[in-house]
């Protein structure tokens, strides 16, 4: 089974800067097969970067999404906009969202559905607030944002990704080695809860998404390949962790 990496630039780089670095980064990574290449820029260097993965095995990835397929939605982008552009895949439910936007768990479910019955991708993200997580409530936070994020969801074409609010901004990381939701994960947890959903997990659980700026100056003794995380990567930092083996 291959790995899944997935960049996201979040509101970061023009795009001329997007343009650049596929540039330089694409000739990186051009004999990778075992992993799947995902790269999420914002909504207006979306096209320029489809234009620039055409024919590579580098895929396109949108930040967000909006459940209706048009209409009166000023700042809204629909799933067919998304395909339009040269997505594949889109993330839902990513914790800035939560927290600074609001983004409960009924809007999230209405995005994945919406993104699947488009044929999209869904890189599907959960994960406890820092008041929730000293509390002792990470594994019913996980289990409230799977039961509802992904209420009447299939198990094909779905990521899933622990993506903790606590870590957002604070110089703090989640990795697969601490925390109680990487316990929770080990644990496997988000496996039993989905497979409740779907009558089996979804085929990469097993290809983990973990947030965190990850340097790679000696290699990652101990560790199998991880995405990208919080900050904007640069073409060689990002290329090295897609190549790492």
């Amino acid at each position: 089974m291959k790995s899944f990496i997935a960049a996201n630039w979040k509101m970061n780089k023009t795009i001329s800067e997007t343009r650049e670095f596929l540039r330089d980064f694409i000739p990186l990574v051009k004999n990778v097969s075992d992993v799947d290449i995902v790269i999420a820029p914002p909504f207006t260097a979306l096209s320029a970067a489809a234009e620039a993965m055409k024919g590579t095995n580098v895929q396109l990835a949108a930040q967000d999404i909006f459940w209706e397929e048009k209409g009166a939605f000023t700042g809204e982008v629909a799933p067919a906009m998304l395909l339009d552009a040269g997505c594949t895949h889109v993330i839902i439910g990513h914790s800035e969202r939560r927290q600074y936007f609001h983004e409960d768990d009924a809007a999230v479910n209405k995005k994945v559905k919406a993104a699947h019955k488009a044929g999209l991708g869904v890189i599907f993200c959960f994960g406890e607030s820092l008041d929730e997580r000293e509390a002792g409530k990470t594994f019913d936070v996980i289990r409230r944002e799977i039961d509802k994020g992904l209420e009447g969801i299939g198990a094909d074409n779905l990521v899933v990704a622990y993506e903790p609010i606590w870590a957002i901004g604070t110089g703090k990381t989640a990795s697969p080695e601490t925390g109680p939701g990487s316990t929770c994960i080990r644990q496997g947890y988000p496996e039993k809860t989905l497979w409740q959903h779907c009558g089996r997990p979804p085929y990469p659980l097993r290809r983990e998404r973990y947030p965190g700026e990850y340097q790679f100056p000696d290699g990652m003794p101990g560790r199998k390949r991880r995405p990208c995380g919080r900050r904007k990567p640069q073409d060689r930092q990002f290329a090295k962790l897609v190549c790492y083996k």
